[in-house]
Formats: C-alpha cells, structure tokens, sequence
C-alpha cells in the first residue's frame, strides 16, 4: 500500500488515467473558451543536427 494516500497497486493505472483524462479535460475546455488550438511555443536549445554513418 502507498503510505499516506491509502492506495493498493491494483488502482495506480486506474488512478493515473483518472487524472490525465481531468488534464485532457482542462485543456479541451481551455481551448474551447479561447476557440482555438493552444499551442506552446517551444525553441529547440539542444544540439545540431548531425549526420550520421548509414
């Protein structure tokens, strides 16, 4: 059992679930209010691309 929530391992995948449907919910609603996709603006820091051997 998970100390302190209650929580045996046969509801984690129950539990998961649960919540990211209430995440996907937020956001369908979010998106719905402002009547348009909501996208993060995301700038790729990392390194270049590179070839590499075939």
């Amino acid at each position: 059992m998970l100390q302190g929530v209650g929580l045996t391992p046969d509801v984690f995948s129950a539990t998961f679930s649960l919540a990211r449907h209430a995440g996907w919910t937020a956001h369908v609603l979010e998106q719905a209010g402002a009547n348009r996709l909501i996208r993060p603006d995301v700038r790729y820091i990392g390194p270049a691309e590179r070839d590499l051997p075939a």
